[in-house]
């Protein structure tokens, strides 16, 4: 049988020993956690690309969802007001699509393709607004434009969001 094993008596290297003689876990080289000790500012100068591209995500946007595509209208007959919960539904799936898609796609994407694409997303503030102001300028089609301008927006959010923090 089994001697059960007393850790209170061991140190972590002993602890270590015992282990690997068991054969219960293998060790090659260990990691040395000391090696990198840089503090904050070596953190910093590490990630703050990545940090500018996730701030700059979620500006662009925070600028237009919920408060300017809920405020959207239809141009068709929509007597229940309807189309304010539909944008919501559609930012909700296109945003949970985008963050799937990057897991999918994420050694595919370079750092300035995704850096252009968070660079681009910005021409979407000024289309939604613009489509909150001047809702019949699009013709019959307003309503479905609107849906496709807040589906790339949220699908674009969730895919730069994620490509940037992976």
């Amino acid at each position: 049988g089994t001697v059960p094993l007393d850790l209170s008596e061991l140190s972590s290297e002993a602890l270590l020993a015992r282990m690997q003689e068991d054969g219960d876990m293998v060790i090659d080289d260990p990691p040395d956690w000391q090696e990198d000790q840089g503090g904050i500012m070596a953190a910093w100068k590490r990630g703050w690309l990545a940090a500018l591209g996730v701030m700059s995500v979620f500006w662009v946007t925070l600028a237009v969802f919920p408060g300017v595509v809920t405020r959207i209208p239809s141009v068709g007959s929509d007597a229940c007001n309807w189309m304010p919960v539909v944008l919501i539904a559609t930012f909700n799936v296109g945003d949970l699509a985008g963050r799937y898609t990057a897991g999918v796609v994420d050694g595919f994407v370079s750092a300035k393709t995704l850096g252009l694409m968070i660079v681009l997303r910005t021409c979407l503030v000024p289309l939604l607004i613009f489509q909150q102001i001047h809702p019949g300028r699009f013709g019959d089609t307003h309503d479905a434009q609107a849906v496709c301008a807040v589906l790339v927006l949220a699908s674009s959010n969730g895919l730069c969001a994620s490509l940037t923090l992976m």
